[in-house]
C-alpha cells in the first residue's frame, strides 16, 4: 500500500508541478473537441494505469477504476470516428465517407500494436509462434491486458459494417443507429453466454455500450449542448456517476456474482459508464481542473501509454526503486515508440501512395 501511495503522489507532484509552469494552460475547450477528448483520454489512461499499478501491488477492489478508464477510451473512440464520417461525407459524398478508413486503422493503430507487442513478446520470452499469431491477429491476447484491443478491432468492424450498410441498404440517419446498437447488444448476448471469462464475466460485458455511445454523441451533439446549456445539468450528472457507483458496489456482491452471466453482465452495464459519463460533463463545469499541460501532454501520448505499459508493469516488485524504473523506462519507451510511429506513419502511407497513383508513371497525389 505505500508503493501506491508513493505512485499516487507522483503522478499528483506532475500534475501539479505543471500548474506552477509558464504556459501551462490549453486553450479553451468545448464539449468533446480535439483539446477536450485529448483530455478524456488522458483521465482515461491514467486510471488504467493506476488500476493496473495498484493490483500488481496488491491493492484490492481497484481495477473498476481501470474500466472506467476503458469506458472513456471507447466513447472517445467512438465520437471520433462518427465525427471523422461526417466531415469525409461533407467532402467526399455519402458514399466515400469511409474513404481510407481501414487505411487509418492499419497505421495509427494496427502497426504500432504489432512492434510492441512484438518486441514485448520477445523481451518477455513469450516467444511461441502460435501465441504470437494469434496475438497479432487478435485471436487470442497474449497478455492479460490484451483483451482491449481484441474489443476494439470488433468496435471497428461493427462500426465499418453498420456504416457500408447504411449506404447499400438507404438507411436513414435517423435510424441506423438502431442497427448498431443492434448490432452491439447481440454481441453483448453472444459474449455473455459463451464468451465469458469466469473469473471476470463482467470485464467486456460491461463496456458494450461505450463505444455506440460516443456515435450517437456525436450524432446528437446540437441538441446534446443544448440540454448541457440547462441549469443544474452537472448536479444531474454527479447523481449518474454516484448511481454508477452504487450499482459497482452491488454488483460485486455474491448474490449478484452467482447469477446467470447474461444477468448479471446487465447489471454490469450500469457501472462503469455512468461514472464514466458524469466525467466527461465534470470535466466541462470545472475546466481549470482539467486543463492542465500534463493532462494534455499525457493525453497526446495515451495509446502508446496503453500498449507500453502492458510490458513494463513486469518491472514493478518489491521496492520503491523498481517503481520508479518503471515509470522511467515507460516514458522514455511510450516518447520512442510515438516518435518510430510518425516515421512508419510517413514511410506506410508514402508507399500507399505510390502504388495508388503508380510509381513509374510520374503520378503524383493530389495536393489542395
Amino acid at each position: 500500500m505505500l508503493k501506491f501511495a508513493f505512485f499516487t503522489l507522483v503522478l499528483a507532484f506532475f500534475y501539479l508541478g505543471f500548474f506552477l509552469k509558464k504556459n501551462n494552460r490549453i486553450q479553451k475547450c468545448r464539449f468533446m473537441d480535439r483539446n477536450h477528448t485529448t483530455i478524456l483520454k488522458s483521465l482515461a489512461i491514467l486510471m488504467v494505469v493506476w488500476g493496473h499499478v495498484g493490483a500488481k501491488l496488491g491493492v484490492s477492489n481497484i481495477q473498476f477504476i481501470g474500466g472506467v478508464g476503458v469506458s472513456l477510451f471507447l466513447i472517445c473512440s467512438g465520437y471520433g470516428l462518427f465525427t471523422s464520417y461526417k466531415v469525409n461525407k461533407e467532402k467526399y459524398g455519402e458514399a466515400n465517407a469511409l474513404k481510407d478508413y481501414w487505411k487509418k486503422k492499419i497505421i495509427k493503430v494496427i502497426i504500432p500494436y504489432w512492434i510492441v507487442e512484438l518486441i514485448g513478446l520477445g523481451v518477455t520470452h513469450k516467444w511461441d509462434i502460435s501465441v504470437v499469431i494469434k496475438d497479432l491477429f487478435f485471436i487470442t491476447p497474449a497478455t492479460s491486458y490484451g483483451w482491449y484491443m481484441q474489443y476494439l478491432m470488433i468496435c471497428y468492424i461493427l462500426f465499418w459494417v453498420v456504416m457500408k450498410l447504411k449506404v447499400f441498404i438507404l438507411i436513414s440517419r435517423y435510424n441506423f443507429h438502431f442497427y448498431l446498437v443492434a448490432g452491439f447488444s447481440l454481441w453483448f448476448v453472444i459474449e455473455s453466454l459463451f464468451f465469458a471469462n469466469p473469473d471476470m464475466p463482467f470485464l467486456k460485458a460491461r463496456q458494450m455500450f461505450s463505444f455506440p455511445l460516443g456515435v450517437l454523441l456525436s450524432l446528437y451533439i446540437d441538441h446534446i449542448l443544448v440540454v448541457l446549456s440547462g441549469k443544474k445539468v452537472t448536479v444531474y450528472f454527479m447523481l449518474i456517476g454516484m448511481i454508477g457507483l452504487f450499482v459497482t458496489v452491488f454488483s460485486q456482491l455474491s448474490l449478484v456474482k452467482e447469477l446467470p452471466y447474461l444477468i448479471s453482465n446487465t447489471i454490469s452495464l450500469f457501472t462503469v459508464l455512468p461514472i464514466a459519463l458524469s466525467i466527461i460533463v465534470i470535466t466541462m463545469a470545472v475546466p481549470f481542473v482539467f486543463q492542465n499541460q500534463f493532462l494534455y501532454q499525457t493525453g497526446k501520448y495515451s495509446y502508446e501509454l496503453y500498449l507500453i505499459h502492458a510490458f513494463s508493469l513486469g518491472l514493478i516488485d518489491k521496492s520503491i526503486i523498481n517503481l520508479l524504473e518503471f515509470i522511467l523506462v515507460t516514458s522514455i519507451l511510450v516518447i520512442g515508440l510515438s516518435k518510430f510511429q510518425k516515421i512508419i506513419n510517413i514511410k506506410v502511407a508514402s508507399n500507399l501512395d505510390r502504388r495508388k497513383y503508380g510509381r513509374f508513371n510520374g503520378g503524383y497525389p493530389y495536393k489542395e
